[in-house]
């Protein structure tokens, strides 16, 4: 099975859990394939990841772009663009409402491809409680 892996911007211990992953994976006959939207993230001043001795090939839409600039019909053209080059067999999607998963997401009703969703929603942080949390 192929994992494409969706992120605004991996941070280096985005990366450690990356690299156990697809460790991991591939003994399993699996293969991961990251996407991060953007090299920058002036809110967290991440490093530009160091890739360089492992076996992980990240794809970044935009490199030299922060995170927030990115305007969403760009960041939906790359992105499906990157979708149609990998063509996972699912996509794991950055949360509900950002503009990532929510291109990301598209692109798998289209594509009628698996997704998981992954958020940090709780019933403490929500309106909704666990109808959001069924769902």
């Amino acid at each position: 099975m192929k994992a494409a892996i969706i992120y605004q911007k991996f941070s280096p211990f985005h990366l450690a859990r990356l690299q156990a992953t697809q460790a991991r994976g591939r003994m399993l006959g699996h293969e991961l394939c990251p996407i991060e939207v953007a090299g920058l993230q002036d809110s967290y001043k991440w490093p530009q990841l160091a890739l360089d001795g492992t076996n992980l090939a990240v794809k970044t839409l935009f490199v030299e772009s922060d995170v927030e600039s990115v305007a969403y019909r760009m960041l939906k053209a790359r992105l499906q663009v990157a979708l149609d080059e990998i063509r996972p067999d699912v996509v794991v999607l950055p949360g509900w409402g950002t503009s990532p998963g929510l291109a990301g997401l598209g692109w798998c009703i289209r594509k009628r491809v698996p997704r998981v969703l992954i958020s940090d929603s709780q019933p403490i942080l929500t309106a909704y409680g666990r109808a959001k949390m069924y769902f």
